[in-house]
């Protein structure tokens, strides 16, 4: 829906590739307990997005304090993109800022900026 979304508005995301998982906060797949979500990765421009949709807004909730630890713990080793956008039951979150703050408005989505310091979230 979200990856048609994209397409739609004419800014990319022409082909996607879909898995489902379930991701802990290192994005080791398949770990019991974790809320299962939806992957589609594709492409807006030159930069990658992945997009993960979950079953509900409270999945969704529930998933976020994992989310943002995966993020600044990579973020730590390697520097990146903290910024993403997040509807009511899914994230696009890109490897740039930019296109975050691109999309937020064609979803009617959230643009949300993860902070760390070191390798832990902060609120």
């Amino acid at each position: 829906q979200v990856a048609e979304a994209i397409k739609a508005s004419g800014l990319g995301c022409d082909t996607a590739d879909l898995v489902s998982v379930s991701t802990n906060k290192l994005g080791v797949p398949d770990t019991p307990g974790l809320p299962k979500s939806d992957v589609v990765d594709c492409e807006i421009g030159d930069d990658d997005i992945t997009i993960t949709l979950y079953a509900d807004h409270a999945t969704l909730l529930s998933a976020l304090p994992m989310v943002r630890q995966g993020v600044c713990f990579v973020n730590a080793t390697q520097p990146g993109n903290l910024t993403y956008a997040q509807g009511n039951n899914w994230i696009v979150f890109p490897e740039r800022a930019a296109t975050a703050v691109r999309l937020a408005p064609s979803l009617h989505s959230s643009v949300q900026t993860v902070r760390c310091h070191g390798s832990q979230p902060t609120p």
